[in-house]
């Protein structure tokens, strides 16, 4: 009931965060699109998959631009109207991106921080359901982007040596620039509704917790405070690793690997995972008053290691094994970045500069990990499940350090 009580009473700040949460979507869609499309885009430059594969790590040198341009943004400055310019901009580049060449999407990130730090202030204390809540936009536009993109796939199945078929197509063959214009009509039409609601009213008032936990923070140890916030920056960084390298790679490893699964049927293994990555946002967001943060965030940790250990095992030999772990593994993977904040807020003020350095933390980890699957995913498809396990196992022992550094400051 409290969560009720809470948008009864700021009834604006609700309908500013169901609006932040729609542009979540267009994160989420825009992030999500290039993974199932890569085999597409692929033609349209007329690449190798290893070359064009590096689509997905550079979109990270745009997100650090974004997130460390974020942390200089003033204290108390009205974050809208950056929101309203990052997603612009991410509106036009994700229209133009089948079009272009140069394959990147540069300024998700600022928008990305933006509304982060936008719904952490106009809830407080009371943001982890909130920030939930936008999540499950992202994860349901990563869901909607391959079930969008899956019509306009050019029908091409490798062979087991190496892909000679996909060249028989041309960049005119291509119908691509068809989804990705839908992603930029909608980004375009949340811009507008948020601009209409900011132009009619632009209050941001604080929510009252805020000040509450100012004579709170300032008691606890300074450097407690920033070692908690470095390990959790890393802890971030693995996160974010095996979340995005999983999301975009999953379509090309599905098709790659011994299976060699149609790009339609990978396109659906890669809805399946972004779908069960939204959904079980829904039962942990419910459990969240009753559980507790930190037990979810131990729960899913353990459903990673449920999937890890048979996507490592059978996951290039076994079609069914694939589906499950696949779905085991949006369920992991579903809330723990929100998870986190939402206990670490319990412990130290999540400030502009602690997001801007988690936010860079995660291009780091997004940066990172794909440059390794873009350099190996051709010829060593397998490269893929050792890299998830390897992040499953180091973000455990990372979250234990974490529950011990954030002991020393309850």
């Amino acid at each position: 009931m409290s969560i009720l009580t809470e948008i009864k009473n700021n009834k604006l700040s609700f309908l500013k965060t169901v609006l932040g949460s729609l542009m979540y979507l267009v994160i989420g869609l825009s992030m999500a699109i290039p993974g199932p499309t890569l085999l597409d885009l692929q033609i349209a430059v007329n690449c190798s998959l290893e070359q064009i594969s590096y689509l997905l790590p550079s979109r990270a040198c745009g997100y650090v631009i974004g997130s460390f341009a974020g942390g200089f943004i003033p204290k108390n400055t009205d974050k809208q109207p950056f929101i309203v310019i990052c997603i612009t901009a991410v509106a036009i580049l994700l229209g133009l991106l089948p079009w272009n060449t140069n394959l990147w999407v540069l300024i998700a990130n600022g928008a990305l921080i933006g509304i982060n730090v936008f719904i952490l202030h106009l809830w407080g204390k009371k943001s982890p359901p909130f920030i939930q809540f936008a999540y499950f936009f992202y994860g349901l536009g990563a869901f909607i982007a391959p079930l969008l993109a899956e019509p306009f796939l050019l029908p091409v199945k490798f062979d087991d040596k190496n892909s000679t078929k996909v060249h028989v197509y041309t960049r005119e063959d291509l119908k691509i620039h068809f989804p990705y214009a839908m992603v930029s009509m909608y980004s375009t039409t949340v811009v507008i509704i948020f601009s209409i609601i900011y132009c009619l009213n632009r209050e941001t008032k604080a929510h009252s917790s805020l000040a509450e936990k100012k004579s709170d923070d300032c008691k606890k140890s300074k450097k407690t405070k920033i070692f908690a916030v470095l390990v959790a920056a890393f802890f971030i960084k693995i996160y974010f690793g095996i979340a995005i390298s999983f999301g975009s790679f999953l379509a090309a490893f599905a098709v790659k690997c011994k299976l060699n699964l149609l790009k339609s049927t990978a396109a659906m293994l890669t809805s399946a995972f972004w779908g069960t990555f939204t959904l079980f946002r829904i039962p942990v967001t419910l459990a969240m008053n009753f559980i507790g943060i930190r037990n979810l965030i131990i729960f899913e940790l353990f459903l990673m290691f449920c999937a890890s250990i048979p996507l490592q095992l059978f996951g290039e030999s076994n079609v069914t094994i694939l589906w499950i772990a696949v779905v085991i593994m949006g369920c992991s993977l579903s809330s723990v970045f929100a998870l986190v904040l939402g206990y670490l807020q319990q412990h130290i003020k999540l400030t502009n500069a602690v997001l801007s350095l988690f936010l860079i933390s995660a291009c780091v980890g997004e940066f990172l990990f794909p440059t390794i699957l873009a350099k190996f995913i051709d010829q060593k498809p397998n490269v893929f499940t050792i890299i998830c396990s390897v992040c499953t196992v180091s973000s455990s022992f990372v979250f234990v350090l974490l529950e011990l550094v954030c002991r020393k400051l309850r």
